[in-house]
């Protein structure tokens, strides 16, 4: 068995990660170039193009440093603004919803960590608050970045693992081959 150990195993490091989703169909890019205007001092901090159809999201500040998301069908002149961000909420980045719904997601970040929306199962977030409140805490946030954790560190080990099996190959001398390609027929010979 431990002969063929690691080939039965391949497989298992080549398993789908449950984080897999199918490919989130995008629309092409309009056929002209358009151009937006904005007022003077106005700059753009981020944007994200909706992947469901000519969209821009933009996050904007103004001289005052005032923060507003604005939003640009293109091809349109002008970009409408949707939402004047609080005084005191620093936006720094955006997102669309990944699934192309119309929720775009603005994100203020201090450089230690980020806040963003994670979509879940209604009893995986059971089962995280519970986590959470056995352990004393309020939210759950230190639970999901403990996952992502172990999961990107799994990750890590994976694609070592794979790294080195591939770097296995052809490694193999050719009397080791033969001597390998011997004992394999022996088996088959006598396989019931």
């Amino acid at each position: 068995m431990t002969r063929f150990g690691p080939l039965f195993a391949l497989p298992l490091i080549c398993a789908a990660s449950v984080f897999d989703a199918p490919e989130l169909r995008v629309n092409p890019s309009p056929a002209l170039s358009a151009r937006i205007h904005l007022a003077p001092g106005v700059r753009v901090l981020d944007f994200d193009v909706s992947p469901s159809g000519p969209r821009v999201a933009l996050l904007t500040t103004g001289s005052a440093g005032a923060r507003e998301v604005l939003l640009w069908d293109i091809g349109q002149p002008q970009p409408a603004k949707i939402w004047s961000l609080p005084a005191g909420f620093a936006a720094r980045s955006m997102v669309w919803h990944p699934h192309g719904r119309q929720d775009v997601h603005v994100h203020a970040c201090d450089n230690k960590s980020m806040r963003t929306t994670i979509e879940m199962k209604p009893e995986h977030r059971a089962r995280i608050l519970e986590l959470a409140a056995n352990r004393g805490e309020k939210g759950f946030s230190s639970v999901v970045a403990e996952a992502l954790e172990r999961y990107l560190e799994a990750e890590r080990g994976r694609t070592n693992a794979i790294r080195s099996a591939l770097a296995l190959k052809g490694s193999m001398k050719e009397t080791e081959a033969a001597g390998l390609e011997t004992r394999t027929r022996q088996i088959r010979a006598n396989w019931r």
